[in-house]
């Protein structure tokens, strides 16, 4: 599926783009998809990092005995 984005450019801009024969619906997507993924990126990031900070609190010797019983477990 697939949705219109309506994009508004200086009409220089537009000339120029023209002029070099510039795909200027494959730039536009292409960059788009850049920006998701750079935020997408940065908010796993952001998770990682709540996630390191929540399991610093947990002792280090529960973390053994947890891994062990999983490994028990199998």
């Amino acid at each position: 599926m697939t949705d219109t984005v309506v994009v508004r450019v200086d009409s220089e801009l537009k000339r120029k783009a023209k002029a070099y024969d510039v795909n200027i619906s494959e730039v536009v997507r292409s960059a788009l998809r850049d920006e998701v993924q750079k935020r997408e990126k940065r908010e796993l990031i952001a998770s990682l990092e709540r996630a390191r900070v929540a399991l610093s609190r947990v002792p280090d010797e529960e973390i053994i005995r947890t891994v062990r019983e999983t490994r028990d477990n199998r």
